[in-house]
């Protein structure tokens, strides 16, 4: 069987989904960010090159990591307790001086942006589990002790 074809709108829901914008896509692959643009419009569509793809296919692989630890967690939390908890707070963070100042671990490189996007995924399966999720600014979320 041959290669599946990937369409311009998995290209872009994928760069949306993980929280990473024209640009900063552009800056990772040393391009301009008319060139994602141009990848990504219907009217003058150019194929993505495919280190465009495995940029975007390492940064969903890493959502999907980091979303599958925190849910490993919350599960290893019920069944000590033997039932979820009711409310779960999660930050979310309206700046990259916020994420960097108030992150759990210090800075670590990671954009705002994308952090947003792997809670709202987060969320979501918080919520799948009958969780309620308490937003608030990210540095006024409570930091989880070390273990």
């Amino acid at each position: 069987m041959g290669e599946e074809k990937r369409t311009l709108a998995e290209f872009r829901a994928t760069r949306e989904m993980v929280g990473m914008t024209q640009g900063m896509l552009a800056q990772a692959l040393g391009v301009e960010a008319r060139s994602v643009r141009r990848w990504e419009s219907p009217s003058a569509p150019q194929v993505p090159p495919q280190d465009a793809w495995d940029v975007l296919d390492a940064a969903l692989t890493n959502q999907q990591h980091a979303v599958a630890a925190a849910l490993g967690e919350v599960d290893r939390i019920a069944q000590e307790q033997g039932t979820y908890p009711e409310n779960a707070a999660l930050p979310y963070w309206t700046s990259q001086e916020a994420y960097d100042s108030g992150h759990y671990t210090g800075a670590d490189g990671y954009d705002w942006r994308m952090a947003n996007a792997t809670l709202r995924t987060l969320a979501y399966a918080l919520h799948e589990r009958g969780i309620n999720v308490e937003w608030s600014d990210g540095p006024t979320v409570p930091h989880m002790a070390a273990e």
